[in-house]
């Protein structure tokens, strides 16, 4: 899966690459950008928490460089897109960075805190934790509406 946007004289390609999404912005490879997923977050030693079907998980922070562009738009984008693909129907976060902006992301992406959510982990466990949760279908509409408002066009689409 691929993905390619326009503006102005700037450009910004995410490719999937496993379980991740790499951008790269203007062709140069010192401003990557990046987001991961998987159906397991490490939790203890020996013990993952567990995704229920249909449930990703993201594994750390969503990376933007530049910042400011409106790419964690795309890249959101991209990943909801490969989600779908997936048949996932929502996206676990466990939290937002407010400084880099990752809290804010998550707001206009359709995340909701929630402090109680309930998850299995690898040994049988059941644990709390905080967290967001993002329906994909709202995912892919709202960054698609983030990245076009920031004047973004989408040229290019590949499987």
């Amino acid at each position: 899966m691929s993905y390619r946007w326009a503006k102005d004289t700037h450009t910004f390609r995410v490719d999937e690459q496993r379980n991740c999404l790499e951008g790269i912005f203007d062709g140069d490879a010192s401003l990557t950008s990046s987001v991961c997923y998987s159906d397991h977050i490490a939790y203890e030693p020996g013990e993952n928490i567990l995704m229920a079907d249909g449930v990703w998980a993201q594994e750390g922070y969503m990376t933007t460089n530049p910042t400011r562009q409106g790419l964690g738009y795309m890249i959101s984008f991209a990943a909801a897109s490969a989600a779908i693909r997936d048949r996932v129907n929502f996206i676990y976060i466990s939290s937002g960075s407010i400084d880099g902006g990752g809290s804010a992301l998550i707001k206009k992406l359709g995340g909701k805190l929630n402090m109680d959510l309930e998850f299995r982990t690898s040994k049988g466990n059941s644990v709390k934790l905080p967290g967001y949760l993002i329906r994909t279908t709202d995912m892919i509409k709202l960054s698609a509406e983030g990245w076009q408002n920031k004047g973004w066009k989408l040229v290019e689409a590949r499987d």
